[in-house]
C-alpha cells in the first residue's frame, strides 16, 4: 500500500484591489465637488491684500457677511438688509450655541471698493447685537513683500 502525500497546491491569496480603487476615486469626485460648491456658496470679491491669520475651516468662520462694492450686504447668495441682522444673528445664536449671542463668530467679508461708511453701520449693528468681535476677511497678498 502506497500512501500519497496530498499534494500542495501553490495557491496564491489574490486580493481584487478594485473595490478599493473605486472607493478612492468616489471619494476624489465627492471633495471636488464639494470644494467647488463651497466657493460658489460666496460671491466673489476683490478683498483688500492684507496677510492675515488662517482659518483652519470654514466652518470655524461662523456667519459670513458679505459687502459687496455697491454696499450691498449678503449672506451667502442672499442678500439682507442691515435691519435683518438682528433676526439671523439671533436664529445663528439659538441654532448653535443656546441663544448666547456673545458666542456667535461672525466673518466680515468687505470688497476694497465698498465704502468704509456701510463697513462701520455694519460693525455697529455687529455691536448692537451682542458681537463684541467681528473678523474681516483678508485675501492673502502676492508678491515678495516682507512683513
Amino acid at each position: 500500500m502506497r500512501f500519497h502525500r496530498p499534494r500542495r497546491s501553490a495557491r496564491v491569496a489574490a486580493i481584487d484591489l478594485t473595490p478599493m480603487v473605486d472607493v478612492v476615486f468616489q471619494l476624489i469626485i465627492f471633495f471636488m465637488l464639494t470644494a467647488r460648491s463651497a466657493q460658489e456658496a460666496r460671491p466673489p470679491l476683490d478683498l483688500p491684500p492684507e496677510r492675515g491669520r488662517e482659518e483652519e475651516s470654514a466652518e470655524s468662520a461662523g456667519l459670513v457677511l458679505s459687502i459687496e462694492a455697491d454696499g450691498d450686504l449678503l449672506i451667502g447668495r442672499t442678500p439682507i438688509d442691515l435691519d435683518d441682522l438682528s433676526g439671523i444673528i439671533r436664529d445663528e445664536a439659538d441654532r448653535r450655541h443656546g441663544g448666547d449671542r456673545t458666542a456667535v463668530r461672525v466673518t466680515v467679508r468687505a470688497d476694497r471698493r465698498a465704502l468704509t461708511d456701510r463697513l462701520n453701520e455694519v460693525v455697529r449693528a455687529l455691536r448692537q447685537q451682542g458681537i463684541g468681535g467681528a473678523g474681516l476677511a483678508t485675501e492673502a497678498p502676492t508678491g515678495g513683500r516682507g512683513p
